[in-house]
């Protein structure tokens, strides 16, 4: 009788931990584009490139794009009008911060400021999810 209370306490307690391993792969994770450096006039073109690199993105986490009010945007476009940083026509566009973009699907997304020269100073990312 010991015998079996001592088995089904192990299988309990692997069942415990094999759902919490489960839970926490499963978890969504919140990434601050830039970091310390926020969304902002980038230090250099590739700061957003750069920091993407070191980051895993997956469906269901958030981009969460800090900066000034009044003085940045956030716009989700296609790659074309990011490769050419387009604005004129986003498919979304956040002008309060922080601003939290989930990630609802996998692929590619692309972002950029909408704010003029911005862009083509460096303040877009592309991320793969």
């Amino acid at each position: 009788m010991a015998y079996e209370r001592l088995n089904m306490a192990v299988f309990l307690i692997v069942i415990v931990v094999v759902t919490l391993q489960m839970q926490m792969s499963n978890a969504q994770n919140s990434h601050t584009v830039g970091d310390s450096v926020g969304w902002a006039f980038p230090p250099n073109a590739n700061t957003y490139a750069t920091w993407a690199a070191s980051q895993k993105f997956a469906v269901g986490d958030t981009l969460v794009f800090k900066f000034v009010n009044q003085v940045h945007t956030v716009a989700e476009v296609t790659e074309t009008a990011y490769k050419t940083c387009n604005t004129q026509n986003p498919i979304s566009v956040w002008s309060s911060s922080p601003a939290s973009v989930p990630l609802k699907s996998s692929g590619s997304h692309y972002y950029l400021c909408t704010v003029p020269d911005h862009c083509s100073a460096g303040q877009k990312l592309a991320i793969n999810v």
